[in-house]
């Protein structure tokens, strides 16, 4: 079986996770998300070069002529990256400019007198805005029913056991990974972008990853999908509601539950360290939800324009501690999990909190409720402070719209992704 995609998702997640510091902090408040810019552009239109007792002279020039940077400097001088603008040109009309560099390319160290000229790509905006929603990128969605669409797919994917085209979730089963589950994308347009998606199991899914893989532990079975069955979702687009718009920047967080998961795949009290940090299950910075959010989430749900107009999002939250100390841990990520108190200020009433779910989520096995779902927030539970409950909780917006916690095995709770994009 082809498991070259789950291959590719190891090493950038190393990666992701270097960008998580843990630091003492003298109270528990969470920062908002704020656009990662370090434009030092100022009004400036003329040149203040001096050249004088043998200095070279730098600077960075933006696309309407504007200085962001400059300076005299002897010879061999190399530039910190630190100082090093990232200008941002302003959105016009339909269109948008993404940065591309310098021209001529940068070189940290001067040589000789240069100017640096900033460059950009003009794309058009590729999402569409109305009233206070956004639809942006794809993911699969509702179920396939027309049963000539269903053949013709049928016909393309044949079955896992006759086509190495199809992946294995790799989901868990009694606390380790099995390929009882998979899925296979395809493409019948060609226009480089995923149509339809085909999900297959010899196998339930179970609700929390410490369980038998059965029917009798899966939410899957109640949506009355069978094993040894071919279902299709079609890519639709995401829509998704406007939290905050300000700054040239909207933060959006998806208007239905896209998807379910386990925020950590074990319920161990214990800390232990992954990617050169050390926390517990609930530790957002280590956890398996977040990983997927911005690899395998991330990757499938947007192209390479969309990605383009999404901003890295700064972020803190709390973390677990058996001392008295309160801590919390800084990141940056394209996609990420509202906490408790973003959700408090940006949704304040409980029942405008409460959501469905997608047709796919639903095969994933969500747990449903009156039609209601509960989806993950990235914030450790706030219960006591013993390592029998909050080392191994996270706190999720339940059916009624209120916030309670529970084990970060459990894989029937969903995922409502925010994400930051150019307005």
């Amino acid at each position: 079986m082809n498991k070259t995609k789950r291959l590719l998702v190891i090493l950038p997640f190393i990666a992701l996770l270097f960008g998580c510091d843990k630091k003492a902090k003298n109270n528990s408040n969470t920062t908002k998300p704020v656009v990662t810019n370090t434009n030092n552009k100022t009004n400036s239109k003329s040149s203040t070069k001096k050249n004088n007792n043998g200095l070279l002279h730098y600077e960075f020039v933006d696309y309407d002529g504007t200085i962001l940077l400059e300076n005299d400097v002897t010879k061999g001088t190399t530039l910190s990256t630190s100082i090093i603008p990232m200008p941002d040109r302003p959105v016009e009309g339909e269109y948008f400019y993404y940065f591309t560099g310098w021209s001529p390319s940068l070189n940290r160290t001067i040589n000789s007198d240069v100017t640096y000229t900033a460059q950009y790509e003009k794309i058009k905006i590729p999402y569409e805005a109305r009233s206070n929603k956004v639809y942006f990128g794809y993911y699969p969605q509702s179920q396939v029913t027309d049963d000539s669409i269903i053949t013709n797919l049928n016909t393309l994917a044949l079955t896992p056991s006759t086509n190495n085209e199809w992946v294995s979730y790799e989901y868990y089963s009694d606390n380790s990974t099995e390929d009882y589950m998979y899925f296979i994308d395809l493409d019948t347009n060609n226009d480089s972008r995923s149509d339809y998606r085909g999900v297959y199991f010899t196998n339930y899914r179970p609700k929390k990853t410490t369980y038998m893989a059965n029917e009798s532990n899966s939410n899957i079975d109640d949506y009355s999908y069978l094993k040894e069955t071919i279902y299709w979702f079609k890519y639709e687009k995401i829509e998704w509601d406007i939290l905050k718009n300000s700054d040239g920047s909207m933060l959006l967080m998806s208007n239905l539950v896209l998807d379910s998961k386990e925020f950590y795949p074990d319920h161990n009290n214990a800390p232990f360290e992954h990617g050169g940090s050390e926390g517990y299950v609930n530790s957002y910075k280590l956890s398996e939800i977040r990983r997927w959010l911005n690899i395998e989430f991330y990757n499938i749900a947007f192209n390479i324009t969309e990605k383009k107009v999404m901003n890295l999002s700064s972020f803190s939250t709390r973390e677990h501690t058996q001392s008295s100390s309160p801590v919390t841990s800084s990141c940056k990520d394209y996609v990420y999990l509202l906490s408790d108190e973003e959700i408090n200020d940006f949704i304040q009433t409980p029942s405008n909190r409460i959501t469905s779910a997608t047709s796919y989520a639903k095969i994933q096995g969500i747990s449903e409720a009156t039609g209601n779902v509960n989806y993950w927030l990235r914030t450790p539970s706030d219960g006591p402070n013993t390592l029998s409950s909050t080392a191994i909780s996270s706190q999720y917006v339940s059916t009624d719209g209120n916030i309670y916690y529970m084990g970060t095995d459990y894989t029937d709770v969903g995922v409502r992704p925010c994400i930051l994009v150019k307005a």
